[in-house]
C-alpha cells in the first residue's frame, strides 16, 4: 500500500517541482512503469529538504481534503467526558496539553484538564466524578504519602504522584504517567508490542525507556471497545464524501461539498435496480 501511494505520488511530486509528469517522445507521451515511477519519486524526494518534503505533504493532504469535501464532525451523538485533575504546581498544565490533545482526538472523546484536590483515602470518587460530570479522572499530585502510580480501575481514577518520578525529565514522565493512568482505568493496560507505556514498568527510568509517548495502537483499541460500558460514546468523524454515504453529512457550504452532496443523491436515488458499479480488479497475468 506504502509503494502504491508512492507511485501515485510521483506524478503530483513532478508537478509541484516543475518536471514533467513523464517523459515523452516527440508528441507521444510514455507511460511510467509502477517501477519506474517510484525510482523517480525516490529520486525528486531525495532533492528535497525536509522544510520542502513537509511543505509538499501538507499540500498534498490539503488537495485530497479538498477532492474528499474536507474533514466533518458530528457530536450530537457524543456523550461523556475524561478529566484530568491537576493538583500540583511542578508540571504546569500546558506540558498536559499536547499528549491530552492526541489520545482525545485517536478516541474521539472529550478530555478536560482541571484543577482539583488531592484525593485522600479513603477517596469518594462517585461524588467527585458526578460533581465534574466526568466518567474517569486521572490526578496529578505532588505528595509524600501516595505512591508513584495509584490505579483504582473499579472506581475509574488513578494518581500520578510527581514527587515520586525524580527530577530529570520531569514532565515528559508526568505526561506518560497520565497516559498509563487513562489506559490502567479505562481497559487499555495490555499490549502486544514491545517498550511501551502499558508494558511492565517499575521505575521511573522505565519510563525513560519508552521513546514513543503515546499509547499503542492495540491498547487505544481496548480502550475504544471499553469506554461505551461506562457511558462514552465518541464522536463521528469523517471526510464529506463518507459522511454523505453514511448519511449524517451537514448541508453543503461550498461548491466541492456541494458537487459530492449531488453525486451521491444521485446515486442513492437510482436504487437497487440501477446500482453503482465497481470496476472488477485488473486480473493477474
Amino acid at each position: 500500500m506504502r509503494k502504491l501511494m508512492m507511485v501515485a505520488g510521483a506524478c503530483l511530486l513532478s508537478a509541484a517541482l516543475g518536471a514533467d509528469p513523464a517523459p515523452s517522445r516527440g508528441s507521444a507521451t510514455v507511460r511510467l512503469t509502477p517501477a519506474e515511477a517510484l525510482a523517480r519519486h525516490k529520486a525528486l524526494m531525495s532533492t528535497m529538504t525536509p522544510e520542502q518534503r513537509a511543505e509538499y505533504q501538507a499540500k498534498a493532504k490539503a488537495r485530497a481534503l479538498v477532492r474528499l469535501g474536507g474533514i466533518v464532525r458530528d457530536t450530537s451523538l457524543q456523550t461523556g467526558k475524561m478529566v484530568v485533575v491537576n493538583a500540583q504546581d511542578a508540571v504546569p498544565d500546558s506540558d498536559f496539553e499536547k499528549p491530552i490533545t492526541v489520545l482525545a482526538r485517536s478516541l474521539r472523546v472529550k478530555i478536560d484538564m482541571v484543577k482539583g484536590p488531592t484525593p485522600s483515602l479513603p477517596f469518594d470518587s462517585k461524588t467527585f466524578l458526578a460533581g465534574q460530570n466526568a466518567n474517569a479522572a486521572v490526578f496529578v499530585v505532588a505528595s509524600d504519602t501516595l505512591p508513584a502510580f495509584l490505579v483504582v480501575p473499579e472506581d475509574r481514577w488513578a494518581v500520578v504522584n510527581v514527587s515520586k518520578l525524580g527530577s530529570d525529565n520531569l514532565s515528559v514522565r508526568a505526561q506518560k504517567e497520565v497516559l498509563r493512568g487513562f489506559a490502567f482505568i479505562c481497559g487499555g493496560a495490555a499490549t502486544s508490542f514491545r517498550q511501551t507505556l502499558v508494558s511492565p514498568i517499575t521505575s521511573p527510568a522505565d519510563l525513560d525507556q519508552v521513546l514513543d509517548a503515546q499509547l499503542p495502537i492495540d491498547s487505544l483499541n481496548a480502550i475504544a471497545k471499553y469506554l461505551p460500558g461506562i457511558g462514552m460514546t465518541p464522536y463521528r468523524e469523517a471526510s464529506y464524501r463518507q459522511a454523505c454515504r453514511d448519511g449524517w453529512a451537514p448541508p453543503p457550504t461550498n461548491d466541492v461539498q456541494k458537487a459530492i452532496w449531488e453525486k451521491i443523491r444521485v446515486d442513492k436515488e437510482r436504487g437497487p435496480t440501477n446500482p453503482i458499479t465497481i470496476p472488477p480488479p485488473n486480473a493477474k497475468k
